[in-house]
């Protein structure tokens, strides 16, 4: 039986105390090794976890010209259109709302991006920019296939809203609200719905 090699995640908190709690549960993981966030080039994935500090860590996604970029997960409150645009454009592949997120849920997110980035080989994650123009540019996401509901829902998702609070605003169940978003997803060959979210905010579908 073949054991999986451990994940290297360099890890950027907006506190101390996020920083030493995450790191000690990182430690007790045995898919994962935590690594300085000077130390990201040597690691797989890049977590942010900015609990009101998005346009800090948003910041800090930045890579000097020329070096690969690495994908990242950003654990955070809400984000802006621009804050996603931004974000994805440095890499971002995961997008977790802190409020609701636990570290179970940050792991899968991490092995997700990892086995995403390796499946594109081996000359590093392309943008999420270069995603959204290479495999949706000849998507017609702007146009009448879009419903109004799924518009709406959508547009809700881009300013930062949760699965529960659509539900709630709309009068939809949440099992309604996800198969709305599932659909979407899957209709236009979208890997998640933030890229979906991200390329409807360039294009102006959203």
């Amino acid at each position: 039986m073949t054991v999986p090699r451990k994940i290297a995640v360099a890890l950027w908190t907006s506190g101390r105390a996020a920083d030493e709690g995450v790191g000690a549960w990182f430690d007790m993981h045995p898919r994962f090794v935590c690594l300085p966030f000077r130390e990201r080039p040597d690691a797989d994935v890049l977590l942010f976890i900015a609990p009101q500090a998005a346009g800090r860590a948003i910041a800090a996604m930045g890579v000097a010209p020329g070096s690969v970029t690495r994908p990242s997960v950003l654990v955070t409150d809400r984000l802006s259109p621009r804050q996603v645009t931004e974000a994805t454009d440095r890499g971002m592949a995961r997008f977790l709302n802190h409020g609701v997120t636990g570290m179970s849920e940050v792991a899968e997110a991490l092995i997700a991006v990892v086995a995403d980035a390796g499946a594109q080989g081996a000359g590093g994650l392309r943008s999420f920019q270069e995603d959204s123009a290479g495999e949706s540019s000849g998507l017609d996401v702007a146009g009448a296939v879009l419903s109004p509901r799924e518009i709406e829902v959508f547009r809700r998702l881009a300013a930062g809203s949760r699965i529960a609070e659509i539900s709630a605003d709309l009068n939809y169940s949440e099992r309604t609200i996800k198969g709305i978003v599932h659909e979407v997803v899957n209709r236009f060959g979208f890997r998640n719905r933030v890229q979906a979210v991200a390329y409807g905010i360039r294009t102006g579908a959203f």
